[in-house]
């Protein structure tokens, strides 16, 4: 899933050209207000977001914090098989 923290009012034409541009697959999110909040509190202390953030979330609940992203396939294969 890809969440997009850029704010709607002003880069929707943007964020859409960029998931049409780089051909990306999933899942695609635009955060409102509310949902940049909650990311912020429950990702940052309530800090500002520091991006591009890669972690592991099962069942609703995140595992791990910190994981490689996809330009690190192997680092984030060792990642998932330990779950």
């Amino acid at each position: 899933m890809y969440i997009s923290i850029d704010d709607p009012d002003y880069h929707y034409s943007r964020w859409v050209e960029t998931i049409e541009r780089y051909q990306l697959n999933g899942r695609h999110v635009l955060a409102g207000t509310v949902l940049r909040k909650w990311i912020a509190e429950q990702f940052y202390g309530g800090g500002p977001i520091v991006l591009p953030r890669h972690l592991l979330l099962i069942d609703g609940q995140v595992v791990e914090p910190y994981v490689p992203g996809p330009a690190d396939l192997r680092g984030l294969e060792e990642k998932l098989r330990s779950y």
